[in-house]
């Protein structure tokens, strides 16, 4: 019998989720997000097999340390549909398990008001995992969602030629 769990209910593979934690993403450097001097973070999505299970993984970069053209995120959030594993990188590059949801990584409320989506497909590959689609809905299992982008949830995507 299991105990501490929900029967059913898949724990993250930590391990196997390291191996996904910088997938050496690029960002544009005429990307409008990387001079909003408001955002603190920009975020890139992805939905990955890792452990026998789909999760969706939310890459959080440091604004100002993509503007100095530093590439690593600040956070990785490997987000399944009832569970989710952070991994930050700390000072000195090395990496730590965190507690923390989403919500809760800034130390402070507001932390998702701080940050917006990198371009138009990794907000409908988050809200497509969580099962609201693009436009209706919202899931406990992702960060929350207080309305579309155009609504003031999260700040909208860099691109905006149409490009992504």
């Amino acid at each position: 019998m299991k105990t501490g769990r929900k029967a059913g209910r898949k724990k993250i593979d930590r391990r196997e989720c390291r191996k996904h934690a910088d997938p050496g993403l690029r960002m544009r450097r005429d990307s409008g997000l990387l001079s909003v001097g408001q955002l603190d973070y920009i975020v890139r999505t992805a939905v990955r097999a890792i452990g026998h299970g789909r999760l969706l993984v939310l890459y959080v970069y440091s604004r100002e340390e993509a503007v100095g053209g530093t590439f690593h995120p600040a956070f990785t959030v490997f987000q399944g549909k009832n569970d989710f594993a952070t991994l930050a990188r700390r000072e000195d590059g090395s990496l730590a398990w965190r507690k923390a949801p989403f919500e809760g990584l800034g130390g402070y409320g507001r932390f998702q008001a701080r940050c917006a989506l990198y371009t138009p497909k990794d907000e409908e590959r988050m809200w497509r995992f969580c099962g609201g689609g693009r436009t209706g809905g919202s899931s406990p299992c992702c960060p929350s969602r207080g309305g579309s982008a155009r609504k003031g949830g999260w700040k909208g995507s860099g691109s905006r030629s149409g490009r992504s």
